[in-house]
């Protein structure tokens, strides 16, 4: 078994017994990419101040510490999610979100239009199908994309 295939493993939470790997070396590794997964949303903090350079920035930093493309894909695609949630509800209750998220998204939306937000979503669809229809890479297309927001 390739340690790439380990690390994969243990990024989705699969338990990993490898003779090469102590228990001990598993878990430590899993808490390290646990800790990195969490930073990801320094990702959509930058994306929702409107912060191109940043935003660029917090990206390659979270491919660098290891976050694969389609978990920032998808942390993004739940950001621009919340955002047209936050411009069609009026409360975090409304919205069927947590208090925090609805909140902190509500402050940033004065950098973004309604129709902003909508064209952010559909770019997200078409940055998808292009990766996964046409082949191309998705690092590549959400590169350009943070440089375009």
């Amino acid at each position: 078994i390739s340690s790439d295939f380990v690390d994969k493993l243990i990024a989705v939470g699969a338990t990993v017994f490898c003779k090469d790997k102590s228990s001990a070396e598993l878990a430590k590794e899993k808490a390290v990419l646990v800790q990195n997964r969490n930073k990801i949303y320094t990702v959509t903090d930058a994306l929702i101040i409107r912060d191109r350079k940043k935003f660029w920035t917090e990206y390659h930093k979270a491919l660098g510490r290891g976050v694969l493309a389609e978990d920032v894909y998808y942390t993004l695609l739940w950001q621009v999610k919340n955002m047209l949630l936050v411009y069609n509800t009026r409360s975090s209750e409304e919205a069927g979100m947590a208090t925090y998220p609805w909140t902190k998204t509500k402050r940033a939306m004065t950098k973004y239009k309604k129709e902003e937000v909508e064209r952010l979503s559909s770019r997200l669809l078409h940055i998808w199908h292009d990766a996964h229809k046409y082949g191309r890479e998705l690092p590549l297309l959400l590169e350009y994309f943070t440089l375009t927001i």
